[in-house]
């Protein structure tokens, strides 16, 4: 009876103490666990710079270069800022907001404002491999491009695009990662636009 007894006691402790060790590794975080976030919302912030070409429609338009239809260059630095909610957990629901870190380009015969990027972006981030800390992801997003560009004779207020945007996301916890992002827009309604952008950025998550 007492060796039943003492053996039930060593099982008992051996289970206690392996939960434990559990609990306190994913406390601890790193890049070893594969974490859980299916019902967790998240805060995220990322910066970056693009590059792009712009094929006028008018003329009249101004889109950085005198003379020519097609406009290539860096675009303006930016930073986003973005909510998420994932109600599966390889899938998001994201929505961005870029705001233009720099001015746009302007003509230097114009002294009304310079444009600065001001874009929301809502869609969907899907994670390609969930199976650890470090996560391939991939957006589908429509972006709403309310920067005005009225300084450079363009009439459209709102312009609309399609955004996808790639990357790898390490988990530094189940609250707290890092990623790198790179992606590509195509906005089609006051020019015909193709950027190519890139950066890093920071994510958030809870409970």
């Amino acid at each position: 009876m007492r060796s039943a007894l003492a053996f039930s006691l060593i099982v008992c402790s051996l289970s206690l103490t392996s939960g434990a060790r559990a609990e306190d590794r994913e406390a601890s975080g790193g890049t070893s666990i594969a974490y859980e976030h299916k019902g967790q919302f998240g805060i995220y912030s990322q910066v970056g710079v693009g590059y792009r070409a712009i094929f006028r429609y008018n003329t009249n338009d101004y889109c950085g270069t005198n003379g020519t239809s097609v406009c290539t260059g860096l675009a303006p630095p930016f930073i986003e800022l973005g909510l998420s909610y994932a109600p599966l957990s390889n899938v998001e629901l994201i929505t961005d907001l870029r705001l233009g870190l720099t001015d746009d380009f302007r003509p230097d015969t114009v002294t009304a404002k310079a444009p600065r990027q001001l874009v929301l972006a809502p869609g969907v981030k899907f994670y390609i491999n969930d199976k650890g800390s470090l996560k391939w992801f991939t957006t589908f997003q429509v972006a709403f491009d309310f920067s005005d560009y009225s300084s450079d004779n363009v009439s459209t207020s709102v312009d609309l695009a399609f955004r996808n945007v790639n990357g790898i996301l390490i988990d530094l916890h189940r609250t707290f990662g890092f990623y790198i992002h790179f992606g590509e827009t195509i906005g089609f309604v006051r020019w015909l636009r193709f950027e190519m952008s890139g950066g890093v950025g920071l994510q958030a998550r809870f409970p």
